[in-house]
């Protein structure tokens, strides 16, 4: 029947019948003892297909809930205490190793980044909440402390004409980054090669919606050179891998910070540099990052299986539903009965009654109304 719609419509951008074009659809009439088994039919199976919805459209919040689960047990250790158990005793990284990662990394990239960092912070021992107990081997630190620089994206009126690709925070979902609807400024602008992007780098997006500001996501690289919006703020860690930063940012825990330090402005929420590098993370030891990463990218990939499967499930839900209209207009739906009153007959009896009516009044126009009636 949509078929026939679209075939006998008129127009090209705005579809168009009229009532004499609709009157003039060809519709398959069954007998009426069969439409009745067709529609009680329907009603069952619609019932079943509904509450097969509802179990699908519970599913995005459950895998939500998983994933934020693998992430609070991946920073209280719990993911890695058996590899733990049996390593030979685990080193935390020191203060004199992590002051040198962060040297390295900052002179690999000082040239022409202006960072405008400010002071140290006290160290994160001291402003670690009391009582957060960490595995063996791990030492809590501050994003200030792994971080040589932090810094501000640009805030230069983009184009979509081709270019230096700007992130923004909508390229930021659920944890990664992905390239749709972007922006670009020309490659020889001001702000470039301070603010290009590299392999690496941790996005943190400052400002947006009070449940989305603070989600963040690591730059893994593009076709082409990229760059970030002043919404975000980009991190180069040392000492921490960048993906496990994202990881305890985007978790239970970081999630908490974010509520607890946002300021609110004008239908938007913030979290400023500043209080981004006072946020106190743990570091594992090294070996213990690589491990934790594993067990993240497994998880990850059976969550990926499963939000695949919910999608087929979808799509196989909605085909179902045509399926099962397809089928009762085929006359497969229900079983047919030699005794039922033909659909010839029934129609011969529509037709008489019609007749028998006579013409259906013809509706009257209603006046226009007088200006300023």
């Amino acid at each position: 029947m949509q078929d026939w719609l679209v075939r006998e419509s008129r127009e090209v951008a705005r579809k168009t019948l009229n009532l004499g074009e609709l009157a003039q659809a060809p519709v398959r009439l069954a007998p009426l003892a069969e439409q009745r088994r067709i529609v009680e039919k329907i009603e069952v199976l619609a019932t079943r297909s509904r509450r097969a919805r509802e179990a699908l459209d519970t599913l995005p919040a459950l895998i939500d809930r998983y994933r934020q689960s693998v992430l609070a047990a991946a920073f209280r250790g719990d993911l890695t205490a058996e590899w733990r158990e049996k390593q030979n005793g685990l080193q935390p990284i020191s203060d004199a190793e992590l002051s040198g990662l962060r040297r390295q990394l900052w002179d690999a990239v000082q040239k022409g980044v202006n960072t405008g960092r400010k002071s140290r912070y006290q160290s994160a021992e001291d402003i670690a909440q009391e009582g957060a107990e960490l595995p063996e081997g791990w030492r809590w630190v501050t994003v200030d402390e792994l971080c040589p620089i932090v810094q501000y994206g640009t805030s230069a009126k983009t184009t979509e004409q081709d270019g230096v690709v700007v992130l923004r925070m909508g390229n930021i979902q659920s944890g990664t980054i992905v390239f749709d609807s972007i922006k670009s400024l020309p490659e020889e602008h001001e702000e470039f090669p301070a603010l290009l992007l590299d392999k690496g780098d941790l996005l943190f997006n400052r400002t947006n919606s009070p449940e989305l500001v603070g989600k963040c996501a690591v730059f893994e690289g593009y076709s082409t050179s990229c760059s970030f919006a002043s919404y975000l703020i980009r991190l180069k860690v040392a000492g921490l891998n960048p993906r496990l930063l994202a990881a305890y940012i985007n978790s239970p825990f970081g999630r908490m910070w974010a509520r607890g330090v946002v300021s609110q402005q004008v239908g938007q929420a913030n979290i400023n540099g500043s209080k981004l590098k006072a946020l106190v993370a743990p570091l594992p030891p090294v070996e213990e990052q690589e491990m934790i990463l594993r067990k993240l990218k497994a998880h990850d990939e059976a969550i990926a299986r499963v939000i695949d499967q919910h999608r087929v499930g979808a799509t196989r839900l909605a085909n179902l539903n045509q399926s099962i209209l397809a089928k009762a207009f085929r006359g497969e739906l229900v079983p047919q009965d030699p005794n039922d009153e033909p659909a010839s007959v029934l129609l011969e009896r529509i037709r008489a009654e019609r007749a028998a009516a006579g013409p259906a009044p013809r509706r009257e126009r209603r006046p226009k109304a007088e200006a300023g009636g």
